[in-house]
């Protein structure tokens, strides 16, 4: 991930293996969450990070 510009602030998701493939393959373009206080802290512009649940060095970048 160090090679990668992180634009606004940074937020990290975690996923299973069903989620987070079907992110990375780009069949999974929509992810729903309930609306908590971290979530109401995104703003547009900055970037989520997917972080696999099992093998937390597996990580996808949206912004």
């Amino acid at each position: 991930m160090a090679d990668k510009q992180i634009a606004g602030s940074p937020h990290y998701f975690r996923l299973v293996s069903v989620p987070f493939g079907a992110i990375t393959s780009g069949h999974k373009t929509i992810e729903s969450r309930l609306y908590d206080k971290k979530r109401q802290a995104i703003q547009l512009g900055d970037t989520i990070i997917f972080v696999h649940k099992d093998n937390p060095r597996r990580t996808v970048l949206r912004e």
